[in-house]
């Protein structure tokens, strides 16, 4: 007892860690102990850092091509080809090798694609915790060597819920990308639809401009030889003049449609090459009850507005987890005149008595609720769209089985109309009105072409991508 008295007394002269050094095992157990308590909750802190992503350019790329059976292009043209490979030019272009040159080099799309790097960082910053805060005060003068590390250590809580939300962000913004490219895909579709019709309707026109120059030369002469009189024969030179200026109107109208390709497709060449006329296959009779219900199961946008739901949810639970913060620290205090720490543990919390983060809860679950009516919202529009599409590729079609048979007996009937018109049996009249009629007839026969291509591009894209092969 002596003994141990006499140290207690030598110990109130130089402080009380004096006695933890008389006791060796305390103070280096109690170091080891503190060192490994933190090591542990770093690990922890750091766990979430190994979360991998479920989305990237490779997951894209396949989508893409499930959809369209097309690839996209390389981030840089200088890492490719310009064109994609098997792209011919020497039968022409026709839409579906209009879409994949536009997959491959479209800047636009690029640009766009971008977003999904963008949501790969965000999802590789909120998978890592907040890096550890080291302070150090050195030994000067009578003060003492002071170390400490503080590291917030509520991410062994809250990062697994910020990662899940951005995931969840990630997988949102890859499936609006694949609607991004589907409605590229009708763009482009409808674009050469356009530009194709256009030249096909100077064509025709200077067709028809021919046979009112022949009409005005046989009319000039009926009137040169008295059989009518010369201001009958003005009405044809009338409608002749009217032809010549339609096909200029058409030539000009046709630079704007390959101009709006041309931009589509990332401008691959300086005018567009030969285009080929859209290969037509056999149509399925498809009821509109079962391409609402494809669209509902293949539709991008569909699932992204399902995703922003899961992603606000998400958000919720992690603003939830934002009550609590919690920093861990590793202190460690030298003895006066020493240069070795003695470490200790100790943590930080904020105590939520005046804010529970209200704020953040209350934007989440007004997020959750937005993200569920604009799902609902989706689902209508996709419904509306299927609907339209569907009635506009019914009535093309419809209008294209009727027009068959209307044009050529109206080509039947301004060729009778003539030859009685050569023969004196029938007015000027009689043969005006029946070009006139077997022109507009031609001209609406081309129109419906381009009408019915728009409308299978517009029905492609309102149920996701492609048409499947459902009959009844």
């Amino acid at each position: 007892m002596g003994t141990f008295a006499g140290k207690c007394q030598r110990d109130r002269t130089s402080g009380t860690a004096n006695f933890s050094a008389s006791v060796p095992g305390y103070a280096r157990s109690r170091h080891v102990r503190a060192r490994i308590v933190f090591i542990y909750f770093a690990a922890l802190a750091s766990l979430p850092a190994c979360a991998t992503a479920t989305r990237d350019r490779a997951w894209l790329a396949t989508a893409t091509f499930e959809r369209t059976q097309l690839r996209l292009g390389p981030r840089s043209l200088s890492a490719g080809a310009e064109l994609p490979p098997k792209i011919s030019l020497r039968d022409g272009i026709d839409s579906s090798e209009a879409v994949a040159v536009a997959l491959w080099r479209s800047p636009a799309l690029q640009a766009e694609l971008t977003n999904l790097d963008s949501a790969l960082a965000d999802f590789d910053e909120a998978r890592r915790s907040a890096n550890p805060r080291f302070s150090f005060l050195a030994p000067i003068d009578p003060r003492q060597l002071a170390l400490v590390l503080a590291w917030p250590i509520e991410a062994i809580w809250q990062v697994p819920l910020r990662t899940k939300a951005a995931n969840r962000e990630l997988e949102r913004v890859a499936e609006s990308l694949v609607q991004i490219v589907l409605n590229l895909e009708r763009d482009v579709r409808i674009a050469h639809a356009d530009a194709y019709v256009a030249r096909a309707r100077i064509a025709v026109l200077e067709a028809i401009a021919v046979a009112w120059r022949d009409a005005a030369v046989v009319i000039e002469a009926r009137a040169n030889a008295g059989d009518i009189a010369f201001a009958d024969a003005a009405a044809i030179r009338a409608e002749a003049t009217i032809a010549a200026d339609a096909i200029v109107r058409a030539r000009h109208e046709t630079v704007i449609a390959e101009a709006r390709l041309l931009a589509l497709l990332g401008a691959p060449w300086p005018e567009l090459p030969l285009l080929a006329p859209r290969l037509v296959g056999p149509r399925n009779v498809v009821t509109r009850d079962q391409l609402v219900a494809q669209a509902y199961r293949q539709r991008p946008d569909v699932r992204a507005a399902e995703l922003a739901i899961h992603v606000a949810a998400a958000r919720g639970k992690w603003e939830r987890a934002r009550v609590f913060s919690l920093v861990a620290t590793l202190d460690g205090q030298a003895l006066s005149g020493q240069r070795k720490p003695y470490m200790s543990i100790g943590a930080q919390l904020e105590v939520p008595i005046f804010s529970q983060n209200q704020g953040g809860i209350g934007r989440a679950e007004a997020a959750v609720a937005k993200a569920g009516y604009l799902y609902a919202a989706s689902r209508i529009a996709v419904a509306m769209e299927v609907t339209a599409a569907l009635a506009a590729t019914q009535r093309a079609t419809t209008s294209l089985v009727a027009f068959d048979s209307v044009l050529r007996a109206l080509a039947d009937a301004s060729k009778i109309a003539r030859l009685a018109f050569e023969d004196g049996a029938e007015s000027y009249l009689v043969v005006v009105d029946a070009m006139r009629r077997e022109a507009d007839a031609r001209l609406r026969r081309i129109d419906l072409d381009a009408e019915l291509a728009r409308a299978e591009a517009e029905l492609a894209r309102a149920v996701g991508g492609t048409l499947e092969p459902e009959t009844k």
